[in-house]
């Protein structure tokens, strides 16, 4: 019987280890990853959200950016450059995502991988419809550097029932940026010096925190320089979305303390800071710790010392990092394009890319200059290079998208396939537009299987498309003139108010904290979209209609009914539509919500891909808007502020798929150089003719924008009798509206919808609503040479197609009558 026991408990043994061998080998069969260096990676993936910090290691985040954190389609990706220090790149790293799918991706079928610098460090099935899934892959050594680094993020999905093209729109993965990004010891140090400023950790949304702390008094200048401050950090730490608030020194482990004064003042008010041996302008960085964000210190012995250690921000940094880090870097947000040349998409960020499935996208983003003149007077041709699979229907195609809208086509006709390095697409230059730009190459590849869906058999499938990332673009000269009034030009150029001239002002009629705040935030950004820092002049007091361009941030409150009517709203409208206006909260820490409450709501936001700033709650307050008697600032001082390798891969994957299916000029040196005199008329004659077509006012046409869910309202239009006289007015409520609305309005998808003379938006959703532009103004920026003028007139007549005819008309009336004249008068005339 003992013999029978023992028999018994060694057969149970037998079959706990069998189990656990077969669920192991299940849950590495399910959950994989490879690195470039052949060893494999294991990818957890708990079922719940994790913790933004553990007690080892502490999650940065990836910036915010005008991609989103969305991956959709049967093929998507989104590349980051990812700063790291010294320090920071010699540790033993891991990097973590997490994530949420539609219920129509295939998890055996479909895979999300990371990529560090071009090599893939962890692949993991999507399995994400149910909740949010994690999984964290380590790092090898040595794969990162000090610098910048390239985070790539792709999905290649599957439908779970559905094999046409329309079904590949239903697919999508949702990445969550507050589980997402590299993780870091809980003891690192992060930036300990100026030179390290694109390291500091962005907060669970992907935005910059800055925390500005002023004097008591604050003035004017101090507020300059806050403004200037504030511009730097954000350019060279290429940040998309800094949030600026105004108030004590702030703890927490993401964001940035900004102070700004000289050495006497800070010893005074901050006795702990490291400012003993501070001896002429110096830029001090204090390490974060448990209780102190990280904090820069813009100081000096005096203010004129202050004004100069603004300059060591820019001087201290250098580009550094891996190739394709800096790649990234100089393509975030976008690779800026100044007219007649020539961008292989390599240098974009986009890769070469065999795919199997039925809809095949890529994208990359250009950014015109502020003045480009849109119009369909050339064409852009992409140049395509790649290859595609016998077997197609004759429906195949190549379609090329910009911004959204379907701008031309290549059929792929050949039913025994072909490999190509130039096929030329041509792309009318209209569809582009002043500022950002994205294209999307998207190949339909339709196959007579796909009629009889089988998701498994397409799942492995061979592959239709072959990309390569020699493909090309070839932009032509393009007419260089600015439009205004136009919230497009403003919003993703910084115009006028970058590069435009005169002194740009800022006017604050209400310098409270808040309005402040508000202020810096969308001069940041401005300051962003221009590529570089905006000299502004801030003001309290009302600047003259004739003084160049001016920028107005305040309340309702605080202006009159005289500014709305200038910048084209109506008067009425708004105050009806605020008179009982809804005040707003962030509703993300609600205390009254229960934990799976929370998480609920969490989860909902991520499947409707909501701007994280938009997520507002409403309560009703009673201000009224027009406050005829704004309180203003006294002898200048602010007294309110004080409590406040890919080449080569590309050639190979060309000649596999061969054998897999085949078995300026002198007149315009001269013109530039025309006396000052015709040159100055020229530029006053192409003002006028925008002049003659310009409209002052149109309140009727705005009217219908403005409701009760508008929360912020952003208007344009010129106040003068010059063309660069342009007022741009951004106005909410009440000052805390203002200051909870502009961090919605800053997200890079909402801030990317500003067009028109008015934009209105709702911060609840980040919904914009816009009223476009009927007639504007030319306002001229860049010498009227020859081929600059002649595209400029070119565009004009294209956009002007009745007085294109008008003219022509004239002209052939004029040759007709002239040539009557000329004919009646030569030859014998007969008696």
């Amino acid at each position: 019987m003992s013999g029978f026991l023992r028999l018994a408990r060694f057969g149970a043994a037998a079959l706990v280890l069998g189990a656990a061998i077969v669920s192991f080998g299940a849950a590495r069969a399910q959950s994989f990853a490879v690195t470039g260096f052949g060893a494999p990676i294991s990818a957890q993936a708990p079922a719940g959200p994790p913790a933004q910090k553990t007690a080892t290691s502490v999650i940065r985040h990836l910036t915010n950016n005008i991609q989103g954190f969305r991956l959709a389609g049967e093929i998507a990706a989104s590349e980051w450059p990812l700063y790291l220090t010294s320090d920071q790149a010699h540790d033993t790293l891991r990097f973590q995502i997490g994530y949420l799918a539609a219920v129509s991706v295939m998890p055996e079928a479909s895979v999300l991988s990371i990529a560090l610098n071009g090599v893939v460090i962890g692949i993991t099935h999507i399995r994400a419809a149910a909740g949010e899934r994690t999984a964290s892959f380590p790092i090898p050594d040595g794969l990162l550097k000090p610098g910048f680094n390239s985070v790539r993020i792709s999905a290649e999905q599957r439908h779970r029932v559905d094999c046409s093209l329309k079904a590949s729109y239903e697919l999508w993965t949702q990445i969550d940026p507050a589980s997402t990004g590299l993780l870091l010891p809980s003891a690192d140090p992060g930036v300990t010096n100026i030179g390290d400023l694109p390291a500091l950790a962005p907060d669970a949304e992907g935005a910059l925190p800055i925390r500005v702390v002023l004097p008591e008094r604050a003035s004017s200048h101090d507020l300059d320089r806050l403004v200037r401050a504030v511009e730097l950090i954000s350019l060279v730490g290429r940040f998309e979305q800094p949030i600026v608030d105004i108030g004590p020194l702030a703890g927490g482990r993401y964001g940035v303390n900004l102070v700004i004064g000289d050495v006497a003042e800070l010893s005074r008010r901050m006795p702990d800071m490291p400012l003993a041996g501070v001896s002429g302008p110096r830029v001090v960085v204090v390490p974060a710790s448990k209780q102190l964000r990280t904090t820069i210190i813009v100081t000096g012995l005096d203010q004129s010392e202050v004004d100069a250690a603004l300059a060591q921000i820019v001087a201290a940094h250098g580009a550094e990092g891996t190739g394709s880090g800096l790649l990234a870097a100089r393509a975030f947000p976008g690779f800026r394009i100044k007219g007649a040349e020539s961008v292989t998409l390599r240098h974009l960020g986009v890769r070469s890319e065999e795919f199997s499935g039925r809809m095949f996208r890529t994208s990359f983003d250009l950014i015109m200059p502020p003045d480009f003149y849109s119009a369909d007077y050339a064409k852009v041709f992409i140049h395509l290079a790649g290859g595609y699979a016998p077997g197609l229907e004759r429906r195949a195609q190549v379609l090329v998208k910009v911004n959204g809208r379907d701008a031309s086509s290549l059929q792929l006709p050949d039913r025994s396939g072909d490999v190509f390095s130039d096929k030329t697409i041509p792309v009318p230059l209209g569809f582009l537009r002043p500022g950002f730009n994205r294209f999307e190459i998207e190949a339909q590849l339709p196959e007579r299987s796909d009629h009889n869906c089988d998701p498994l058999k397409a799942a492995r499938g061979a592959n239709r498309f072959l990309f390569l990332d020699s493909t090309s673009i070839d932009i032509p000269p393009i007419a260089r003139i600015a439009r205004m009034p136009d919230l497009a030009v403003t919003a993703t150029g910084g115009f006028p108010y970058a590069r435009g001239g005169a002194e740009p002002k800022l006017w604050l009629p209400k310098p409270n904290s808040q309005s402040v705040a508000a202020a810096a935030t969308i001069v940041a950004h401005l300051a962003v979209a221009a590529g570089e820092p905006i000299d502004f002049h801030l003001t309290v007091k009302r600047p003259a209609a004739k003084g160049g361009p001016v920028l107005v941030i305040a309340p309702a409150t605080a202006i009159g009914r005289s500014l709305v009517g200038a910048v084209g709203l109506d008067p009425r409208a708004v105050a009806e539509a605020w008179r009982n206006r809804f005040s707003e909260k962030i509703a993300d820490g609600d205390p009254t919500l229960t934990k799976y409450q929370s998480e609920e709501s969490r989860r909902r936001a991520l499947q409707r891909n909501l701007p994280a700033a938009c997520r507002l709650e409403r309560t009703r307050t009673g201000q009224t808007p027009f406050d005829s008697s704004p309180k203003r600032a006294v002898g200048g001082e602010i007294a309110s502020l004080g409590s406040i390798g890919g080449e080569r891969r590309s050639t190979g994957l060309a000649r596999e798929w061969a054998h897999r299916i085949k078995g300026r000029t002198r007149w315009s040196k001269w013109m530039t150089d025309l006396p000052g005199a015709a040159h100055d008329v020229l530029r006053f004659a192409i003002a006028q003719v925008g002049g003659w077509f310009g409209e002052q006012n149109a309140p009727a046409h705005a009217r219908s924008a403005i409701d009760q869910q508008t929360s912020l309202i952003v208007a344009q239009n010129i106040l003068g009798d010059r063309a660069p006289d342009v007022w741009t007015l951004v106005t909410a409520p009440t000052s805390a509206q203002l200051f909870d609305s502009v961090g919605c309005l800053v997200d890079p998808r909402v801030w990317g919808k500003l067009s028109g003379r008015m934009s209105a938006l709702d911060a609840s959703s980040g919904a914009v609503v816009t009223r476009p532009v009927r007639f504007s103004r030319l306002i001229v920026t860049q010498p009227l040479s020859l081929q600059n003028t002649r595209l400029i007139v070119a565009s004009w007549f294209s956009l002007n197609g009745g007085v294109y005819v008008l003219a022509a008309l004239v002209t052939a009336l004029s040759l007709a009558l002239s040539t009557a004249c000329f004919v009646r008068n030569v030859g014998r005339r007969q008696e």
